[in-house]
């Protein structure tokens, strides 16, 4: 396994669950910083991808990941192309989006 990184940041999108081969993926994008946000994807493997079935969009979490990377050409002899990957390896929730009002029933007015 290759080194673990760890950030903080808030969650602005969960992606749908998708098939990877053999095993399933999903997507999770953090925002990462205050005054130049970044909008930083990691993706969920195999059974890390029920981690994220308990989060929400803007719940502020702790993930540790591990950096990916490979080189991929489509011919033999072709120039070369580099992908980076954040491979989720686990997500802790530091404080839950606040849930959402549902209808214009539970407005107090």
């Amino acid at each position: 396994m290759s080194e673990m990184y760890e950030v903080t940041g808030t969650i602005h999108a969960l992606g749908q669950t998708l098939p990877a081969g053999n095993k399933q993926k999903r997507e999770v994008v953090l925002i990462l910083g205050d005054k130049y946000p970044q909008y930083v994807a990691f993706e969920a493997f195999g059974d890390k991808v029920g981690d994220l079935d308990k989060s929400r969009v803007g719940d502020d979490v702790a993930i540790k990941f591990e950096l990916r990377g490979r080189e991929w050409r489509k011919n033999p002899g072709d120039p070369a192309k580099f992908f980076t990957a954040l491979g989720l390896r686990s997500l802790v929730t530091i404080k839950a989006a606040p849930e959402p009002i549902d209808g214009a029933d539970a407005l107090p007015f």
